[in-house]
């Protein structure tokens, strides 16, 4: 891939009902379960648009039709403004995606998905705009971002010919599911702190020592990392964010800021500040100079907040859903 960045969905006891309602439609053994990989990885490829508010058409897609289904061996999703898009399933073992030519065609593009043993996560290897050969390797597909910035171009033209509002910044506000982070899963463009600072060994202040009704949240808290550029070319940070359940539906959330590459303290006039859902301002702290920014703060399962960073007249924003 041109980018080791992948995206993990929890595959769910729902997800594995739709898949079992589409195999117990079949009588082949082999047919059944194509069909039922095929819908798993339909499943978390259209999850996987949704967190970027992206419609699709599932039930319009041929992946749902069960005619279809027993002539072909298809895993789509109509995607709205766009078109159809293949989602391959690739077993935990498999070293190649396999693309059967039936679905060379009318594709707008293909995306490899990655099972592991339990069928318990489905890993998003990444996109192709376009297929020419059955067998393409789990390392040569490109960055899913390919994916998003040529739905967006779709979409905004789309929008432009009908006379609508274009939202270009929509697939830019994403947010990142906080409470599915504790399932495994890795929103774009987040990264484990691990991978984040591989040489590294990075004193976080947030390890929670939450309950969980009355015990202790034993090893429940998880960080996930990112960096930003801001506006003043030199000046990169590193964005952390960590959270643990306190009880079944409240989390602690803790928000860090750190330097990047050779930078020793934060820039002067950094703000950092954490925003309701409508933008008002809850918290803010300032860097004067610290080589450390950090916020805590407790919400509910389904909340939303954002977090802005302002630097003199440039701000960044991204957008969080605990």
């Amino acid at each position: 891939m041109n980018s080791n960045l992948t995206f993990t969905i929890p595959l769910s006891s729902a997800a594995h009902q739709i898949a079992l309602e589409y195999y117990k439609q079949h009588d082949r053994a082999p047919k059944a379960k194509q069909v039922y990989l095929n819908t798993l990885a339909v499943y978390a490829v259209n999850t996987y648009l949704g967190y970027f508010g992206i419609e699709t058409d599932l039930q319009g897609s041929d992946s749902q039709n069960i005619v279809l289904q027993m002539l072909s061996d298809c895993a789509d999703i109509h995607v709205k403004d766009w078109g159809k898009l293949e989602c391959r399933p690739v077993l935990y073992d498999s070293v190649n995606c396999y693309i059967p030519p039936e679905v060379w065609g009318d594709r707008k593009g293909y995306i490899a998905v990655q099972f592991d043993r339990e069928l318990k996560e489905a890993k998003l290897l990444g996109f192709l705009p376009e297929i020419k050969e059955s067998e393409i390797s789990c390392d040569r597909w490109q960055s899913l971002e390919q994916l998003l910035e040529k739905v967006g171009e779709s979409i905004e033209l789309s929008k432009e010919k009908v006379g609508e509002p274009i939202l270009s910044q929509n697939i830019g506000k994403v947010k990142a599911k906080l409470s599915h982070w504790l399932q495994g899963a890795i929103d774009l463009g987040w990264q484990n702190l691990e991978e984040l600072y591989p040489s590294q060994q990075l004193e976080l202040a947030f390890r929670f020592r939450g309950k969980v009704n009355g015990s202790p949240a034993k090893k429940m808290s998880v960080e996930r990392g990112k960096y930003l550029n801001l506006q003043r070319a030199e000046e990169q940070i590193a964005i952390l964010v960590g959270l643990a359940p306190t009880t079944n539906s409240e989390m602690d959330i803790s928000v860090e800021i750190y330097p990047a590459n050779t930078q020793s303290y934060l820039p002067q006039d950094l703000q950092l500040m954490i925003l309701d859902e409508d933008e008002g301002t809850i918290m803010q702290a300032n860097a004067r100079g610290t080589d450390r920014l950090q916020v805590k703060f407790s919400g509910e399962v389904g909340d939303c907040f954002n977090v802005k960073l302002a630097l003199g007249d440039f701000s960044l924003m991204e957008f969080f859903e605990i």
